[in-house]
């Protein structure tokens, strides 16, 4: 019946009730103890005979305290008895309330399975759409990572190209400035040879000249046929128009010094019986126009 009560009681519907049959339980337990009437031990020395002294009046006052125990006791018992009866006829209704309760737990209890199943149900469910959701978020960020690796790719592609054209450019520029300071330095040096060169033939035109004439003065001096009474140092500025082939078209003479008209005439006919004048030695030194000094030497 103790194992009954503390069945019951582990149920919280059933607590009071399991409660009340334990309380029952109890004083049945002592009803039945309380009816017991032990034997007193016996003394270890029953044959020995001792004298003893006995108040009157402890003995009355023990007697007394018995005997309440005693009503106490009875008392007791007759509390018990009537809370037995009434248990007993409570413990019917509750049987009856407890198989209810019983098929109402079972109920429960197969609801809260149902339920219990459709949770795990639906946090398997959960789950999967969990780790579902994980791959796709894990193949997103695999995309955004492949993505961004994709455009870092490009975009250290893009700065090498931009460098590499940039260099390209810059190379471009250097060579550019470099062609073009080659080529100035070039045409400066080409202008300075050809300067040279004019200046070279300036002088050897100078110095051919020079001797253009003096042949020419020289050849008009051996034709020349000196007139009496010229001295010498007696000179002339002699105008000559002349063809290509040294051929004399005209003679002028002007400014003589040191003489007279015929030493202007001797020196015309001079002119023009050394035609033709010797040939310019460069095609350069030619000229329709050339004056030279006549001058009388020894």
């Amino acid at each position: 019946m103790a194992g009954l009560l503390l069945k019951l009681v582990r149920w919280p519907p059933f607590a009071m009730i399991g409660s009340l049959l334990l309380h029952a339980g109890v004083v049945f337990l002592l009803l039945f103890s309380l009816s017991m009437d032990p034997t007193p031990p016996k003394s270890p020395d029953t044959d020995v005979i001792k004298a003893v002294v006995i108040d009157d009046g402890k003995v009355k006052a023990e007697i007394d305290k018995i005997k309440k125990a005693e009503r106490r006791k009875q008392r007791q018992q007759d509390q018990a008895k009537k809370e037995l009866q009434r248990l007993k006829k409570q413990k019917e209704r509750e049987q009856k309330q407890i198989a209810e309760l019983k098929r109402k737990r079972q109920k429960e209890n197969e609801r809260l399975k149902a339920e219990k199943l459709a949770a795990k149900k639906k946090q398997q469910d959960l789950k999967k759409a969990q780790a579902k959701e994980k791959k796709r978020l894990a193949s997103l960020e695999k995309k955004r990572k492949a993505e961004a690796a994709r455009l870092e790719k490009e975009r250290i592609k893009r700065k090498m190209e931009q460098e590499k054209k940039r260099k390209a450019e810059a190379e471009a520029k250097r060579k550019a400035q470099l062609a073009r300071e080659e080529k100035a330095r070039r045409e400066a040096l080409r202008k300075q040879m050809e300067a040279e060169e004019q200046a070279e033939r300036q002088r050897e035109l100078a110095r051919k000249s020079t001797t253009y004439i003096a042949a020419i003065r020289n050849k008009v001096q051996r034709s020349w046929r000196r007139p009496s009474g010229i001295k010498s140092g007696a000179s002339c500025k002699v105008h000559v128009t002349q063809v290509p082939g040294g051929f004399v078209e005209t003679v002028r003479v002007s400014s003589c010094t040191g003489g007279s008209a015929a030493f202007s005439k001797s020196v015309e006919k001079a002119v023009l019986k050394a035609d033709p004048l010797p040939k310019a030695p460069d095609p350069a030194l030619f000229d329709r126009q050339i004056v030279f000094d006549f001058i009388v030497k020894e």
